[in-house]
């Protein structure tokens, strides 16, 4: 019976360790999941006086999509290693628009107004709708704008890096050639070509 006993506690401390294990493998996953994808703070100030991302949205949605759009419809991203990421799909009776947060956000209402930023940014860069938004959602705006226009001056720089190099190699080739004599020199070089073509006619006639 003491033999059973000493069976029943060791095989129990097993099962203890194998959970311990388990939970440490999912504690490690979970550290390297934060660590590739950061959380981010978007505390909305207690007396702002502007307008939430959300309410932005939905009134850039009454005021453009035709006849009587949908109301905007947030929800989380169902896959776990997504955990607090959000979606934010809009609906004009035609086509289906979703647009979801690039990084994890503290609460549900960040999530929400992150992933409505996500949307006007967009769909209508160019209204400057984040000069309304609370701090922290504006300058999240002014990054990605940052970024945009970092892009598209590589970009530009890409496209035109073959046509310089061509003008590059042209411009070279061009320094390379014998220099032409220019209009007032060739005057000069005439008359001191005939100088000895006159000495030598004089001594003939001589």
């Amino acid at each position: 019976v003491d033999d059973d006993d000493d069976d029943d506690e060791f095989a129990q401390l097993m099962s203890a360790s194998s959970l311990f294990e388990a939970d440490s493998g999912d504690a490690h996953e979970s550290a390297d999941a934060s660590a590739e994808d950061p959380e981010r703070e978007f505390a909305i100030p207690a007396r702002f006086a502007g307008a939430l991302p959300k309410d932005i949205l939905w009134e850039h949605v009454r005021q453009t999509f035709p006849g009587h759009p949908k109301e905007p419809k947030y929800s989380m991203l169902p896959n776990s290693k997504t955990a607090k990421h959000y979606r934010v799909v809009l609906e004009d009776g035609k086509t289906t628009q979703k647009f979801d947060t690039p990084v994890r956000t503290r609460s549900r209402a960040e999530g929400h107004n992150l992933a409505a930023v996500m949307a006007l940014y967009s769909l209508a860069r160019d209204r400057a709708y984040h000069t309304r938004m609370p701090p922290a959602f504006r300058d999240f705006w002014l990054e990605m704008a940052e970024r945009d226009a970092r892009a598209a001056a590589a970009a530009d720089e890409e496209r035109t890096r073959p046509r310089e190099a061509f003008l590059d190699t042209l411009l070279a080739e061009l320094e390379g050639l014998p220099a032409e004599p220019s209009e007032s020199s060739v005057p000069q070089q005439q008359q001191r070509e005939q100088v000895p073509q006159q000495k030598q006619q004089q001594q003939q006639q001589q």
